[in-house]
């Protein structure tokens, strides 16, 4: 249960995530890239405090205590996409009950009703899950060497995006100017994504197509392409051995 004080904060969160990802994309639409990617990394930051405070009883004191610091911000922000890929599973579950009969169909539905509290809709436990899938994985070198490139790369971003940087010989190595349209496209997407995972949360009624729809359009596809193959596989005669992958 959320207690009021924990809903006031989450509250002005939530009214800061929406006012930054908006001035994010009017940036980008004024051709003001530097600062589109710094209010977009900002709006990412803002998400991953939402998600924090959202379970902070259910996470080490740690982890709570250091919401307000770059590189752990981003690294929590990596549980938005945990969490999407519960939601996908529930998509196409939900797709593809439509292949069975009546009565197989009614249990689907039931199944799709309840998952979603599972993966953290109203359910601050699951998500603390979601956190510390990602922050615990020291134990997988590999991804969390692939974590360090990517944060190193967010944290790189967010500094040129505001500040020029030169040398001893006043040669300039990075300013904002550098930023490009496709760069603050990428993270214009990814902090859409962290604010429909932040709605998602505290959502009073969860209609997963909707939410679908409103995912940003590289991830909605990915979404919809996983449900279209799962639909393929159930459809496909038996003794075919294709891959769906």
């Amino acid at each position: 249960m959320t207690t009021f004080p924990k809903r006031t904060v989450l509250s002005a969160l939530s009214e800061n995530i929406d006012l930054l990802l908006y001035e994010s994309y009017l940036s980008a639409c004024r051709r003001n890239f530097s600062l589109s990617v710094h209010l977009s990394i900002t709006c990412r930051e803002e998400c991953s405090k939402f998600l924090i405070t959202f379970c902070e009883e259910y996470l080490p004191t740690e982890v709570f205590r250091r919401r307000f610091q770059h590189l752990h911000k981003y690294k929590v922000a990596s549980a938005h996409w945990f969490i999407l890929g519960g939601i996908s599973v529930i998509y196409s579950i939900d797709r593809a009950s439509g292949e069975f009969g009546t009565e197989a169909r009614g249990d689907i539905r039931a199944l799709v009703d309840y998952l979603p509290a599972v993966v953290g809709w109203n359910n601050p436990n699951s998500a603390a899950t979601a956190i510390m899938s990602v922050l615990e994985s020291k134990d997988d070198a590999g991804r969390e060497l692939e974590f360090k490139e990517k944060y190193s790369d967010t944290e790189r971003d967010r500094v040129q995006s505001i500040y020029v940087d030169y040398d001893e010989k006043l040669n300039i190595i990075s300013s904002p100017s550098d930023m490009t349209f496709d760069r603050a496209r990428k993270y214009l997407h990814e902090a859409k994504l962290c604010r429909e995972i932040a709605s998602f949360l505290m959502a009073d009624i969860f209609d997963i197509h909707s939410f679908v729809r409103c995912l940003p359009r590289s991830e909605r596809i990915k979404v919809q392409d996983d449900a279209n193959r799962l639909i393929s596989a159930i459809r496909r005669p038996k003794g075919r051995v294709d891959s769906v992958s």
